[in-house]
């Protein structure tokens, strides 16, 4: 990163999050919890979705007018969207079995994701506003969490391949033919991988750090080189997900045992917790608008879609 992006973001993050950063010494001391006391949770966040059910996972279309999510609101878990501002509550899937990860085609036409299938989970693209989903190659594989390439041609994906015993690697495939390339090679378990939004870069979780919370989230170009470690603290880091300007990176950290939020530049510089609740707080995601992040929490009954106000302009 640049000098002078680093300058930008640490402004930026100054005037939205207001807090200092989280320094070693800061993380020891009482007062490092109170720089953003938890009363403020109830001001800054606003809940989107009154189900009463579980409702997560949510992936934003490009323009940032609809969101697609899983819920069990109906009984069983399937992939619907709604408006930004909890309208309009479509059902996209009628499956039986498992399914999870969806993600707007750059278009925002369509919905990919992954679902079990007698033969194991597979990838399928459904209308946005409903209809029969399509199954995606690769069919030799256990395919999850499927994230379509800005251009749209290439999808970033964990695969399960025959001969791996179990292991999670990323993979890159192209749409139209199914050709995919491996970036990675670890035995146990990488996935969720986000490409940046100019299309160089992804980031992932990984188990292979260590500790009690293994999880740690790393980045590499979208060829698979220069694979490294994003610093952003010692516990349980996952679910990274990039800002619309790609200077940040959101994600959630098991600091003090249960998952919150937490943002850090793109290059691991200066990590800050945005939110303090002793439950859940998990399933970040960008509003590619910018000034704001949705997110997934039980601090309502259930659990529910909310947003995290990081500008007052966003009501």
């Amino acid at each position: 990163m640049l000098p002078s992006r680093v300058v930008l973001l640490a402004g930026v993050l100054a005037t939205l999050l207001s807090s200092a950063p989280l320094s070693a010494a800061a993380r020891s001391a009482s007062a490092g919890e109170e720089a953003l006391p938890r009363e403020q949770d109830s001001v800054r966040v606003r809940r989107l979705t009154f189900s009463g059910a579980r409702n997560g996972q949510a992936a934003l279309s490009p323009d940032g007018s609809r969101i697609a999510f899983v819920s069990n609101r109906d009984g069983s878990w399937q992939v619907w969207t709604i408006g930004r501002e909890g309208r309009e509550p479509r059902r996209v899937t009628t499956f039986d079995g498992a399914l999870g990860g969806p993600a707007f085609t750059p278009d925002g036409t369509a919905v990919l994701f992954y679902s079990s299938t007698p033969d194991g989970y597979r990838i399928f693209e459904a209308p946005a506003h409903g209809g029969e989903p399509t199954l995606l190659p690769p069919l030799n594989a256990e395919a999850f969490r499927p994230r379509p390439s800005p251009a749209g041609e290439l999808l970033v994906l964990d695969l399960v391949l025959p001969d791996d015993d179990g292991g999670h690697d990323i993979h890159v495939m192209r749409r139209s033919t199914g050709e995919s390339t491996r970036l990675t090679t670890h035995p146990g378990y990488d996935s969720d991988a986000r490409w940046s939004p100019d299309g160089t870069s992804i980031v992932f979780h990984s188990d292979r750090g260590s500790g009690e919370y293994r999880t740690q989230f790393y980045r590499m170009t979208a060829r698979g080189e220069d694979l490294h470690p994003i610093p952003a603290g010692p516990a349980g880091n996952g679910y990274p997900a990039w800002s619309p300007d790609g200077t940040c990176i959101v994600y959630t950290s098991r600091l003090d045992g249960e998952p919150d939020l937490w943002v850090v530049g793109a290059d691991g510089s200066d990590p800050r917790r945005l939110t303090y609740h002793p439950g859940f707080d998990g399933d970040p995601v960008w509003d590619p608008r910018g000034g704001a992040i949705l997110f997934a929490t039980d601090r309502f009954e259930g659990e529910e879609l909310a947003w995290l106000q990081l500008d007052p302009a966003i009501a």
